[in-house]
């Protein structure tokens, strides 16, 4: 999904890749890729949690927490 949504290589996408600051993403991307993953998996993630899905490995573990 990353990868489609932003252009980025599989090669340079670590689970501890941060979006913004490792991945070379303006604000508006990242935005982006939170509605994507909102809509794609049915969640809604709230401001206040935006630090936590700040990097693909964060974002994963948020999405685990919710879905169970």
């Amino acid at each position: 999904m990353v990868v489609a949504q932003t252009g980025v290589q599989f090669e340079k996408i670590a689970p501890s890749s941060r979006f913004i600051e490792d991945l070379g993403l303006g604000d508006l991307q990242d935005v982006e890729i939170i509605m994507k993953v909102e809509k794609e998996f049915g969640v809604s993630i709230p401001s206040e949690d935006l630090e936590r899905v700040s990097s693909i490995s964060g974002l994963v573990a948020y999405l685990g927490e919710r879905r169970t």
